[in-house]
């Protein structure tokens, strides 16, 4: 199995950001952090100036995906809805999966 993300390892420095409703005018607000070998992601959804998002984002280079077939993710969530993606591109254009 080939591991994208390993919050434990080397893999822990690649550059994840932060992407909130902000980019629009909303009020939401988010952090990402690394805690005991897990990603932490934390913050408040606000549907004030018309916003309602956060998010947290990385890039991964198509070689690090070649032959990869299906995704596992493990969470612990707090019983909200969330939404994991995944885009063919980081261009506009690109395909969203979700």
């Amino acid at each position: 199995m080939t591991k994208l993300a390993n919050f434990s390892g080397s893999n822990s420095a690649r550059p994840w950001r932060i992407v909130n409703d902000g980019v629009m005018g909303g009020r939401s607000q988010s952090e990402f952090r690394i805690s005991d070998g897990r990603a932490v992601f934390t913050g408040t959804v606000s549907p004030e100036n018309g916003g309602g998002f956060a998010s947290v984002r990385t890039a991964v280079e198509s070689a690090e995906t070649a032959g990869i077939d299906a995704i596992e993710i493990r969470v612990r969530g707090d019983g909200k809805r969330y939404q994991f993606r995944i885009r063919t591109s980081d261009q506009s254009g690109g395909h969203d999966y979700k």
